[in-house]
């Protein structure tokens, strides 16, 4: 590892040249803190991603509901894999609710049954 010449990253790899904001070094006796700081971060990136949506443009939340779309969802209701800022595990209808709050009109007439 050397220095990187990139503002903003701390090192760079000698053989593939990546650069890296930080790295770790673990010992087992801290594991457990080390799952707890990386929880915290996971949640708090969670929390930003999510406000990055607050407001969207109809055109954003058209992409967003056909990528919906793509989405498995289980017996539950229950959405099969990660989704924008949404984790594997979420209710179909919570995430309903989120767009139908962010249409202009509602989701029916904005996003699933679109005048065209």
């Amino acid at each position: 590892m050397l220095k990187s010449q990139i503002k903003g990253y701390a090192f760079q790899c000698f053989s593939c040249d990546e650069d890296f904001c930080k790295f770790e070094v673990l010992r087992k006796k801290d594991m457990e803190f080390i799952r707890t700081i990386r929880k915290t971060t996971i949640l708090h990136e969670r929390q930003q991603d999510m406000n990055k949506y607050d407001n969207p443009e109809i055109e954003q939340l058209r992409k967003m509901w056909e990528e919906f779309g793509d989405i498995p969802i289980d017996n539950d209701e229950c959405i099969e894999s990660d989704f924008y800022h949404w984790p594997k595990g979420t209710d179909r209808y919570e995430i309903w609710h989120w767009f139908d709050e962010r249409c202009p009109n509602n989701l029916h007439d904005d996003l699933m049954f679109p005048e065209e």
